[in-house]
């Protein structure tokens, strides 16, 4: 069923450019009198849109904003594409994964927004730096509203009863040693050292965050799962589940529907992979705790690694619908949104900025809140999630974007053949090696 409704999507956005150009054979006039822009967007009303609104319509009483939602995941996807292709109905869309960026862009479902921002005097590169995600053909077709990094929140308490020092950075051998300490008890009361989510792609984290951008592919375009890093990073995660009993067994989290912000606030895990969205549920007063939540960066995989490459990445691309009738207001609102208008998305929302010029000490005030000091270490917090250069290892290059969400999908099949013990680690590598070479002919 998901695999139908992915396929649907796919086949949705490919059709849109020959259908709206069917009817468009003559541009739509802009509307006169007071302007009504339609928004879809996956990030709740209450999570900041809609004090984002608020603030843009009254600076611009002109315009009148209605915001839809929809949740990010394939069923609320194809919502979105059923409006975008049915015309009239979509202004501004937020998408939140390159592939899917690139496949509006290609297609021809978004305006190309240089134009814009060159009769509005703004520099996009400047305020949002690397924008090489929203280009094609020489054209920007998205801002990113939001700078996602993702890392380790670690329960500090636990990490100083054991007598270890939160690391600024440490190896992978650093990880695992660290992982096996804070590990404790049986049964219904054990304690394990880490959680993941039960992202597929998180078994690829630690090669990808070595190696960087497209690295699941050689130069030549081929698959490149054998190189060592992808086999060593798949065993290092079954070692621990299995092995060390350190990280909570993939299989559980799926299988239990475990929250991992539960299972931390609870005590029952000392560290969670995840991201800027996660702050929030430590502040919340609904979640009292009593312990204190340091951060820290993955791991290094290779000795004498120069970069680690990130997970998160800009992200929340806000795009003008190739159709709407009212492209300056729209162009306005996603200004407003990714720059000055950016504060309560931060404060509800637990998004950073992708603009440069937001201030640091805004994100860290508003994110962490007026208890910062008794729930955080807020050093860490700034050292971790406000780094200032963030080196993504999303794929850019056009191929790597066309098949990673069908690459994820054969990870995520493969990787539980290995971890329910019906398949050995060379088998697994090895099909994921040959099926990733399989899309890759059926994409050429």
């Amino acid at each position: 069923m998901k695999r139908s409704i992915v396929l649907l999507i796919a086949l949705l956005i490919a059709a849109m450019p020959a259908w709206s150009a069917g009817r468009q054979e003559a541009p739509a006039a802009a509307p006169e009198g007071p302007i009504t822009l339609r928004v879809w967007g996956g990030v709740p009303e209450e999570n900041g849109p809609a004090d984002v609104i608020a603030a843009f319509e009254a600076a611009n009483p002109n315009i009148r904003v209605v915001y839809t939602r929809y949740v990010n995941d394939d069923q609320g996807r194809l919502r979105m594409d059923t409006a975008l292709i049915a015309g009239g109905q979509v202004d501004v869309f937020f998408t939140y994964r390159t592939d899917i960026l690139a496949r509006h862009a290609q297609a021809g479902n978004a305006l190309s927004l240089d134009a814009l921002a060159a009769a509005d005097g703004f520099n996009m590169q400047e305020a949002f730096g690397d924008l090489s995600f929203a280009t094609f053909n020489n054209g920007v077709y998205a801002i990113p509203t939001n700078k996602g990094p993702q890392f380790f929140m670690v329960n500090k308490d636990m990490f100083d009863a054991a007598g270890i020092p939160v690391p600024a950075s440490w190896t992978y051998q650093d990880y695992r040693r660290i992982a096996r300490q804070l590990s404790s008890g049986s049964g219904q009361n054990r304690v394990y050292g880490v959680m993941y989510p039960n992202w597929p792609q998180l078994f690829l984290l630690g090669a990808q965050a070595a190696l960087g951008p497209n690295s699941f592919l050689r130069p030549d375009g081929t698959s490149n799962f054998t190189h060592p890093l992808f086999r060593e990073f798949i065993e290092l995660r079954r070692a621990m589940q299995y092995d060390d009993r350190s990280e909570v067994p993939y299989v559980e989290v799926v299988s239990q529907n475990l929250a991992d912000a539960t299972e931390f606030l609870t005590g029952r895990v000392a560290m969670i992979y995840t991201g800027t969205w996660r702050v929030r549920n430590i502040t919340d007063p609904a979640a009292p705790h009593n312990f204190k939540t340091a951060f820290v960066p993955l791991f290094t995989m290779q000795p004498n690694q120069q970069r680690l490459y990130n997970e998160g990445s800009l992200g929340d691309w806000a795009m003008i619908a190739q159709d709407t009738r009212v492209p300056e207001a729209a162009w306005r609102f996603i200004r407003y949104w990714a720059t000055e208008g950016s504060d309560p998305m931060v404060a509800k929302g637990g998004k950073i900025p992708a603009w440069t010029a937001y201030p640091v000490e805004r994100v860290t005030e508003a994110m962490l809140g007026p208890n910062a000091a008794q729930l955080f270490d807020v050093a860490s917090f700034e050292r971790v999630v406000l780094q200032p250069e963030l080196f993504s290892y999303q794929p850019n290059n056009p191929l790597a974007v066309s098949i990673y969400n069908d690459v994820r999908t054969v990870v995520k099949e493969e990787v539980e053949l290995l971890l329910t013990g019906r398949q050995n680690l060379d088998r697994t590598v090895t099909a994921i090696d040959t099926r990733t070479n399989d899309l890759i002919r059926r994409a050429r």
